[in-house]
């Protein structure tokens, strides 16, 4: 299991998972094989891209597991127009502050 993690979060890692889609790879100059899987949609991402210079890691906590699901929830609420970004953005911390909580 830790070689499949090492391997992950290597640099041949994160370009694989890069190019598949799968995240935005940590490695800085590896954005752009993230950013060409949506080459062919008609989104801009380039707001993610700039976003690297002051992102920050996901929260990791021992709550994850209550918060992840109902986060990822509001999310698609916000993908689907039916919830607008400030409000699921509030609901998003609300949840995961409560959460963190205990």
């Amino acid at each position: 299991m830790k070689d499949i993690l090492k391997f992950f979060g290597s640099e041949e890692g994160q370009r694989i998972q890069g190019e598949s889609g799968a995240a935005i790879p940590a490695y800085q100059g590896l954005e752009d094989t993230w950013a060409g899987c949506f080459a062919e949609y008609p989104i801009n991402i380039q707001c993610f891209i700039e976003m690297f210079e002051y992102s920050i890691q996901s929260v990791n906590n021992a709550s994850r597991p209550e918060w992840k699901s109902k986060v990822s929830d509001e999310l698609l609420k916000i993908y689907a127009g039916t919830e607008d970004i400030e409000t699921g953005l509030q609901k998003m911390q609300d949840i995961v502050d409560q959460a963190s909580a205990g």
